[in-house]
């Protein structure tokens, strides 16, 4: 078999194909398993025991691509995450009503994502102790406001 194909453009191969079953199986032992399995059968057809070596090398590449993609979208999701509790945690808000533009503070004390409708829901209370709940929609459905992506 072709050097360059053996050290170049399997590897590559296996590191998108292993990408891309991370993001849909979400397992890395079994992403490795997978491309393991393929190399295995192809060991088998090309009737060649070097390339027995070759699969569990790519299996190895296999499964560290897949923890590495795993510790990106898990450390993604943390910052994510973040991002709405903080947006959310700043729970002072000024709202001018149409009755007497006072400025009255609202001061929020419960915000959830809800995921069904792609709102935010708020339990706010004002200052003279009124609290009322709102739902919030934002326009653009892919960013919740505080800068993070919604998937």
């Amino acid at each position: 078999m072709n050097i360059l194909l053996i050290f170049f453009a399997l590897p590559i191969a296996v590191i998108i194909i292993s990408i891309a079953l991370q993001k849909i199986l979400k397992n890395p032992l079994l992403v490795a398993a997978i491309i393991f399995a393929i190399f295995l059968i192809v060991t088998f057809v090309v009737d060649d025991l070097n390339f027995l070596v070759a699969a569990i090398v790519y299996a190895i590449i296999s499964f560290i691509t897949a923890f590495l993609t795993y510790l990106i979208c898990r450390f993604l999701k943390e910052q994510c995450r973040e991002n709405i509790n903080s947006c959310c945690n700043n729970n002072i808000m000024t709202a001018n009503t149409n009755q007497n533009n006072n400025g009255d503070q609202l001061v929020v004390t419960n915000c959830n994502e809800n995921n069904n409708n792609n709102s935010f829901n708020y339990q706010v209370t004002s200052t003279d102790g009124v609290t009322a709940r709102i739902s919030i929609v934002p326009n653009n459905t892919s960013n919740n406001g505080c800068g993070c992506n919604r998937r």
